[in-house]
């Protein structure tokens, strides 16, 4: 077995996407969502590189991908904090200590401390895992194999956010009941406007600002 830390080397980046339809051959579609967001991710032409860097870890066996995890670097959040992300992984405590450790020496050497994650640098806080595989998952939630949660916390990592997704059956919501609700909006003089080629940078400059207010005390958020 070796570990390689690698940046953007296509040929470690194929053991990845190797790795994750490996992980997720009864889930294709996942696999092939999972794939398409690490080509854009790490990739030298990644915007987010203005930020930061990324620096991934890959444990081989005989060519063969075990386990992947990257470290992402964003200035913008705090100077001791680090983040992790496309971390795919066998069912083995012992391969994921060996890049764990791995990047931790690299964790240490940029004077970071703390080390938050599973995150996605294409969607804003998306730093979750599932793990529930009773359900089907959902296509633009965060989905990972169940045994990810107890390799996590066996590595000393805390839940610090609990989130639930569920659906619900249209007819059996009381929807109607919204309509109230608009009524009631509409009456106070509100309106509802489409946002158009012609008010597209406006609308973008007020949505910024809601935006801003609404997320004043996130984190993750800049």
């Amino acid at each position: 077995m070796k570990i390689i830390n690698y940046k953007f080397d296509e040929k470690y980046l194929n053991k990845f996407f190797d790795l994750i339809d490996d992980i997720y051959f009864d889930y294709p579609q996942i696999a092939k969502a999972k794939i398409d967001e690490a080509k854009k991710n790490i990739n030298k032409k990644n915007p987010f590189l203005k930020f930061g860097e990324i620096e991934n870890f890959i444990l081989l066996d005989k060519g063969k991908a075990l386990t992947h995890f990257s470290i992402i670097l964003d200035k913008r959040l705090g100077d001791d904090v680090g983040v992790f992300g496309h971390f795919e992984t066998l069912e083995n405590l012992d391969y994921l200590k060996k890049v764990y450790n791995h990047a931790k020496k690299f964790l240490l050497k940029k004077k970071k401390s703390k080390l938050i994650g599973p995150i996605s640098i294409s969607t804003w806080q998306n730093f979750r895992i599932s793990f529930d595989e009773i359900n089907k998952p959902y296509f633009v939630e965060p989905f990972n194999k169940i045994y990810y949660k107890s390799l996590l916390e066996n590595l000393g990592f805390k839940l610090v956010q609990a989130n639930i997704t569920t659906s619900e059956d249209l007819d059996k919501t009381n929807f109607e009941k919204f309509k109230f609700n608009y009524d009631n909006i509409m009456n106070k003089g509100f309106k509802f406007i489409s946002v158009t080629k012609e008010n597209f940078q406006d609308s973008l400059k007020k949505l910024h600002n809601i935006n801003a207010r609404i997320f004043l005390d996130t984190w993750s958020y800049d």
